[in-house]
C-alpha cells in the first residue's frame, strides 16, 4: 500500500513537471547525456514535442565518448540536436582552478548556449540540476541564476533517486553506465588545469574501468594520484598482481605516489 502511495506521489510530481514544461512553450536543453539531463530532455520532449532542442557542449573537460552517447540518446528521443564547440583554454579564470572554477565554466558554457537558444527563437534554456544539488557546493548555480536559465527538476523537487526511479520506469536508464562528471572536478583546487592532466586522468579512469571497476574517480593532486572506488572493491584492488599492475600503469603516467582513498567512491569529494 505504501509503495502504491509513493508511486502515485511520484506520478503526480512528474505530471506537475510536464505542466511546468508546457508553460514554457518552447525550450533548449543543455544536454550532457547524463542521467539528469536525459530525464529532463525526455520530459521536455513529451511536453513540448518538436518545440524542444538539445545542445551538447564539446570541450576539453568532456570526453569524446560522452558526445557520442548524447548523439545516440537524442536520436532515440527524436530531438533536434547540436554539438557546440567551446574552447575553455581561452578562459584564464577557469584554468586558474580556484574554488569558483565551476562558476567560470558554467558561465562560459551556458552563456554560449543561451545566446544560441535565443537566436533559435526558443523561449527558455533549461539545465538538469536536481533537488539534491543544493546539498553540495555548487558555485555553478550562480551562473544559472545570473543567465536566467531554468532548472525544472530542481524547481519541481526531483531528487536523484526519484529521477532514477522514473528513468527506469520509462526505460531511459542505462544500468551499465556509471555516473559522469566534468573532468576538471578531478583536479585539486589551486592546480592549473591543462589538457595534459585532463587526458591523463581520463585514460587512467578508462583503464580502471576496463579491468572491472565501475564507480570510480582518479583525483589529481600534483605528483599524487588518489583512487576512489567502491568500498566493496577494496579486496579486489589490493590483490598483489593487480595492485602491482595498477601501480605500474600510474607510475608510467608520471605519478610518484598512488593512494587508495579509504572513504571509497564519493562524488564531489574535492568540495570537502
Amino acid at each position: 500500500m505504501a509503495k502504491d502511495i509513493k508511486s502515485k506521489s511520484l506520478e503526480k510530481k512528474y505530471n506537475k513537471l510536464l505542466g511546468m514544461l508546457k508553460s514554457f512553450e518552447s525550450a533548449g536543453v543543455a544536454f550532457s547525456g547524463g542521467i539528469d539531463s536525459t530525464f529532463l530532455l525526455f520530459a521536455a520532449k513529451n511536453a513540448l514535442g518538436k518545440k524542444v532542442e538539445a545542445f551538447t557542449v564539446s570541450s576539453i573537460v568532456f570526453p569524446e565518448s560522452e558526445k557520442i552517447i548524447a548523439q545516440k540518446i537524442t536520436g532515440q528521443l527524436d530531438v533536434k540536436h547540436e554539438i557546440v564547440d567551446i574552447d575553455l583554454t581561452l578562459n584564464d579564470e577557469f584554468l586558474r582552478n580556484d574554488r569558483q572554477r565551476c562558476y567560470y565554466c558554467k558561465k562560459s558554457m551556458l552563456g554560449v548556449l543561451k545566446t544560441l537558444s535565443d537566436r533559435r527563437g526558443l523561449k527558455f534554456l533549461l539545465e538538469g540540476a536536481n533537488a539534491d544539488d543544493i546539498l553540495d557546493y555548487r558555485p555553478g548555480m550562480k551562473a544559472v541564476e545570473e543567465l536566467k536559465v531554468k532548472s525544472p527538476l530542481k524547481e519541481a523537487g526531483f531528487t536523484k533517486a526519484e529521477i532514477i526511479n522514473l528513468s527506469k520506469k520509462f526505460n531511459i536508464f542505462d544500468e551499465n553506465r556509471g555516473s559522469f562528471s566534468c573532468l576538471a572536478t578531478r583536479i585539486a583546487y589551486g592546480i592549473n588545469i591543462n589538457q595534459e592532466i585532463l587526458q591523463k586522468v581520463k585514460l587512467l579512469e578508462d583503464y580502471l574501468s576496463s579491468i572491472g571497476f565501475t564507480k570510480l574517480r582518479v583525483r589529481h593532486h600534483g605528483d599524487i594520484a588518489r583512487i576512489e572506488i567502491e568500498v566493496k572493491d577494496f579486496t579486489k584492488i589490493i590483490k598483489n598482481d593487480l595492485r602491482q599492475e595498477i601501480l605500474n600503469k600510474f607510475y608510467a603516467s608520471g605519478y610518484k605516489y598512488v593512494v587508495l582513498d579509504m572513504e571509497g567512491f564519493l562524488s564531489g569529494s574535492m568540495n570537502k
